[in-house]
């Protein structure tokens, strides 16, 4: 086929003859008999797609309509020449009366033309909710008035809005008048003149009122505000107090607002941040009439707005929760989602540890030898010369460490170090030990001793008794690719090997360094003369950060960073970033390292995280700490860390595979498989707020969610977690959603199903007391059932935390016991007195004792997801889902084989994670990972296809093959 090319254009795909370009979903080609033929990566339910030609504008656009079955394919005959061109377009389904994205213009980019005015003041631009967005900034003064639109049956306000001031009782968002219809939006200060001196007792509301209505819950019956999460209660330090770490970076503090208004059911519905923030009705409501109308202020100009608005839109129908929450979805506009396909780099250091040389160039046919000099020539480069510069490392073991990255890249010039094949990179801290000079203590005792050439020292620090100091100690050694079990003392190590130590290591391998004498003890089934071993002598091995210096615009893919030997008290990660923004890391192993495996700390923020393994590190695996923002960690396993706390007996904090996530916002989890942590799977600690763990997979932590002392909007949401050994999700925190989450708990323990709970602490102004409690919650839709023989299902372990906003409904409970099966401040209960006194779970039910949930009867099914999608080559890697048709309490295997078709599988393409694919209890879907090669090769279309088959404990469903089309390059 004759290709042709693509450009964006004003959100439109212009489109003329030439090379193939392609941008963001949209793909186009021109057949021989000049036949226009479009697909899309994935078409999207209730979207259309126009054409129009260029060549005259005052043609109506021709419908294409949707392709969401088939091949994804659809097609116009048109008589296309070299000088002929057109616009694509796509339609939503909802198209906004009005849409002002405020980016450097005042212009209405929906369909009508609506566009905003000034009224009085100067047009003021500035930074937006990210370096590459602006806003309109209103400083009380400047205004922007709306001309009319009319009576609309059903309403939808919506925008992006950041606060610097609330300086009276009234901040006006919106305003079309006064006369009966017209309606106002505006953040009312229930607390106005009467704030304390630091201003933590402010209690402001989202206020939505129509003239002329009755019966609303606001000030008079015209209006209906939120009784749900607030923007500045006792914590407006997090969006509006300068002094607050959080307001050193501007992502944190903007807000999604949207209200949808529903006259024929007399229906009001605020969301925050894309999260439901609640129902309210009017008694007797009418339709809106939107007059002219003004943003910023009152039409008289009273009651300004200090602070600034983006991507404003009215729609004159009611947008879905689904639809605002897409809307709100930050991780749209991160950095590594939205500019990727638009990366380009201007130099390529290659390094290949066999062949090359630290005194070479660095081209492709005379390498460098070490990842550390790829990084210095880098380094060495200026400012302007170092973005766009490529790290590219043929396969090979580089033991290096210290290796630190001081230079960025540019938004589409990023700094870029990757393997040329992911997978077959390995940075590791530890030098091979081959003297082969080991000897037996006593023939067949498996004990065998060495000289010891290093001297690490250690932290003395709380060090009390042989346990406690494991927690403190720097060695790490491993024989054949298996870390070994430190013990403190010989006699310990001397012991008959212990099978329940082996959760993190195998007992029988294991090692004792004795600092006093220069000697160090192995004990193992083999032979250390015959075996690869391995001594970690560097601390962090890859640093993104030189002092104070962040890190910008830096990609880091297909690396395993291994055996980093940090000291517990520095927190060193071996993978260590701190402060950096705009980043990219994938398709990364992070495994077997004496500290954290990746620490990212220091008001970072706008990071991808994706297809990662974090496993079996000395403390956590991923740690995102201190002042983290816009961050979405996707498809990840993390497994088997904290062994250095758990050797050292310590049970205080720091504990968790993931944590621990301190004064953080808008943190996405997806997808992420956390398992076998003696201490919680997933730690959001103090002071965060909008994190969401979506879609994930916990079992075996000791708990699998914790949302402890946290400010608002923290979501639990489509989980499963299974045989975890305490409360599964523990929530002492405001505003949570838990919902659609699967728990199975086995175990004798106080709590098997969720806790909530309240926390008094300290902030950090004039040392207030903070009450962070589990209030203002929604617990709808999950499934909690317990195999043990106690315990509770839904525990509170104070009644005060359970107002009137509390929404409980629609759960599904099962225990093979009927006593105390719900607890509220000590005082246990059974279902009927929870279910009828209380009020809590109305709409609940608890399965009969013999019923339980999970069971696979014979009908689960297994099949992926959708049945094709077109991966460009401009795209790192495809991700597949495979789905079950419901979650069972059992293990489901299914075979995935690989067909190349036209595509080459190694050349082409990667599968990773073919053969044989294991489902665990309760998980409901797996993601199969399908790197593309970027060889950006001219080439013709190419396709390999997916198969499923052979299913263990389940049957085949109605997708069994997945095809997968590389469109052409013509370069």
């Amino acid at each position: 086929m004759r290709p042709f090319y693509a450009a964006l254009l004003g959100g439109m795909l212009f489109c003329s003859c030439g090379s193939l370009m392609v941008y963001g979903a949209l793909h186009m080609e021109v057949g021989a008999t000049n036949q226009v033929d479009v697909w899309l990566e994935r078409a999207e339910p209730g979207t259309t797609y126009q054409f129009q030609s260029s060549t005259n504008l005052m043609t109506p656009w021709e419908n294409l309509g949707n392709p969401i079955v088939g091949d994804g394919r659809f097609h116009t005959e048109r008589d296309f020449n070299d000088t002929s061109a057109g616009f694509y377009r796509a339609i939503e389904t909802n198209i906004p009366a009005v849409r002002l994205e405020l980016q450097s213009d005042l212009l209405d980019s929906s369909i009508f033309g609506r566009h905003a005015t000034l009224a009085g003041g100067a047009v003021n631009f500035i930074e937006g909710r990210t370096e590459h967005f602006q806003a309109y900034a209103f400083d009380g003064a400047n205004m922007l008035d709306l001309p009319i639109i009319g009576s609309v049956d059903a309403l939808t306000l919506s925008m992006d809005v950041y606060l610097d001031d609330i300086t009276g009782a009234t901040t006006m968002l919106f305003d079309s008048g006064s006369l009966p219809g017209n309606v106002q939006l505006y953040l009312r200060d229930n607390h106005s003149g009467t704030h304390t001196g630091d201003g933590k007792d402010r209690d402001v509301g989202l206020v939505f009122k129509v003239h002329g209505n009755t019966g609303g819950n606001g000030v008079t019956g015209e209006s209906v505000e939120t009784t749900y999460r607030r923007f500045a209660e006792h914590s407006l330090d997090f969006l509006m107090t300068v002094s607050h770490e959080r307001r050193n970076h501007p992502e944190h503090n903007w807000l999604h607002l949207a209200v949808t208004y529903a006259p024929s059911e007399k229906r009001v519905d605020f969301y925050i941040n894309g999260m439901h923030d609640g129902t309210q009705y009017f008694t007797v409501a009418q339709p809106s009439v939107l007059d002219a109308s003004r943003i910023g202020s009152d039409l008289a100009r009273a009651n300004p707005l200090i602070g600034k608005i983006s991507d404003f839109n009215i729609y004159d129908t009611v947008l879905s929760a689904e639809q605002i929450r897409a809307k709100a979805d930050f991780r749209q506009d991160l950095w590594a989602v939205r500019d990727i396909e638009q990366w380009t780099s201007d130099r390529t250091f290659y390094v290949d540890g066999a062949t090359g040389s630290d005194g070479n160039d660095g081209s492709v046919g005379t390498p460098l030898s070490s990842i550390g000099e790829a990084v210095d020539r880098v380094n060495a480069l200026s400012a302007t010369m170092a973005p766009g510069s490529r790290i590219v490392i043929k396969p090979g073991v580089y033991r290096e460490g210290g290796i630190v990255l001081k230079k960025n890249g540019t938004r589409f010039k990023p700094i870029i170090i990757e393997a040329e094949t992911p997978g077959t990179v390995t940075l590791s801290g530890s030098e091979v030990w081959d003297d082969d000079a080991w000897s037996e203590t006593a023939p067949g005792s498996g004990i065998w001793t060495h000289a010891w050439a290093y001297n690490f020292g250690r932290s003395t620090t709380n060090v009390f008794d042989e346990t406690t100091e494991a927690r403190y100690r720097r060695e790490i050694v491993s024989m054949d690719g298996e870390l070994l079990r430190p013990y403190m003392t010989l006699a310990s190590l001397q012991a008959a090997p212990d099978p329940s130590n082996d959760a993190y290591m195998t007992d029988e391998h294991a090692f004792y360094v004795d600092e006093d004498n220069d000697l160090i003890y192995v004990r193992t089934t083999g032979d250390p003369n015959t075996s690869l071993l391995e001594v970690g002598i560097h601390e962090e091995l890859l640093r993104l950060n030189l002092y104070f210096n962040n890190c910008e615009y830096v990609v880091i893919r297909g690396i395993r960073v291994q055996h980093s030997a940090s000291f517990y008290g520095y927190h060193k990660g071996a993978l260590n970033i701190v402060g950096s923004k705009y980043l990219l890391i994938e398709d990364c192993e992070i495994i077997d390292n004496g500290s954290s495996g990746l620490k990212s700390s220091g008001s970072g923020y706008n990071t991808v995280i994706r297809r990662c393994s974090f496993d079996r590190n000395g403390r956590e695996g991923l740690s995102l700490v201190r002042g983290y923002s816009r961050a979405w960690v996707q498809d990840c396993a993390v497994e088997q860390n904290q062994w250095r706390n758990d050797l050292g007996n310590y049970t205080g904090p720091d504990l968790a595979g993931i944590g621990k996530i301190m004064f953080s916002s808008r943190l996405y989890f997806e997808r992420t498989r956390v398992s076998k942590h003696n201490y919680t799977g997933l730690w959001a600690d103090a002071q965060n707020w909008d994190i969401t763990v979506d879609d994930g997979y916990f079992s075996e932590n000791q708990g699998a969610i914790w949302f402890e002392i946290n400010t608002l909007n923290q979501e639990a949401i489509n989980n499963s977690c299974y045989e975890n050994r305490n409360a599964a999700i523990i929530m002492d925190a405001e505003s949570n959603r838990v919902e659609n989450n699967l728990l199975k708990q086995t175990g004798l323990v106080s709590w098997r199903g969720m806790l909530a709970s309240s926390r008094t602490v300290r902030t950090k102004q004039a040392n207030i007391p903070d009450i962070y409690a589990a209030k203002d919650a929604v617990v709808r839709n999950n499934v909690v059932a317990s195999a043990g023989t106690s315990g509770s299902l839904h525990h509170f372990d104070d009644s005060t935390i359970i107002p009137d906003s509390m929404i409980s409904a629609d759960n599904v409970y099962y225990a093979p016991y009927t006593a105390n099966l719900f607890n509220i401040a000590g005082s246990a209960m059974p279902f009927s007195t929870w279910h009828d006194n209380y009020l809590y779970d109305s709409t609940s039910q608890l399965l009969p004792v013999g019923s339980p949930p999970f069971v696979n009867d014979g009908s689960v099914t297994i099949s992926f997801e959708s049945d094709w999608v077109v991966a460009p080559e401009s795209r790192t890697a495809l991700q597949v889902p495979i789905v079950l048709s419901m979650a069972v309490d059992d293990a489901i295997t299914v075979d995935l084989s690989v067909e190349d078709v036209t595509a080459a599988k190694g050349a082409d393409f990667r599968v990773i994670g073919s053969g044989q694919i294991t489902f665990s209890p309760l998980e409901r879907s797996r993601v199969i990972s399908v790197p593309i090669a970027r060889d950006l090769i001219a080439e013709s279309e190419e396709t390999f296809r997916l198969q499923l088959s052979n299913p263990g404990n389940a049957s085949m469903g109605s997708i069994t093959t997945f095809t997968v089309r590389i469109p052409a390059n013509t370069d």
